[in-house]
């Protein structure tokens, strides 16, 4: 099962990077703003439950923000063209892809190089959900860090 879900992790990654060299914009009115909200936590492993993550999407398919306690470097947005690999639950319309910069969660020294982003605009309220994958501190072990999101649009 972990196995699987790395390699669906890896496949989204590698898909979402390559389509991404379109010369055209990604972004559309709905999803370009300031967000704010909550990732509910998924796996027992973390303490935390719920992680903060705030978002800025530009025109130009740029994503600055934090997710917890990291911070989003060279964030950027594509069209999720992969939707037709993937099973009806993990669907969305954008994949958000992003180096980090600090630790996932100070508390717990969960620390990750890198986060996927799928995200889908209702409105005002973008859903989705987030993964990284990284070693556990101090172990050779895989750990998933995954989270349901949910944000609205931030206050101007």
């Amino acid at each position: 099962m972990r196995a699987r879900r790395a390699m669906w992790t890896g496949l989204l990654t590698v898909a979402c990077w390559a389509s991404g060299n379109d010369a055209a914009q990604t972004a559309s009115a709905a999803i370009i703003g300031h967000w704010q909200g909550l990732g509910e936590v998924v796996g027992a492993w973390p303490r935390a439950r719920t992680l903060t993550v705030d978002l800025t999407i530009t025109a130009d398919d740029s994503v600055h923000g934090t997710i917890g306690d990291a911070v989003l470097v060279q964030g950027r947005l594509v069209v999720d063209r992969t939707s037709l690999l993937m099973p009806a639950r993990w669907k969305s319309e954008f994949v958000a892809i992003a180096m980090l910069s600090g630790p996932v969660v100070r508390t717990e020294n969960i620390w990750r190089t890198s986060v996927q982003l799928m995200l889908t605009p209702h409105g005002d309220v973008l859903e989705g959900g987030l993964s990284t994958t990284g070693l556990r501190v101090l172990s050779s072990e895989r750990r998933t860090v995954g989270a349901r999101l949910t944000m609205c649009r931030a206050p101007e």
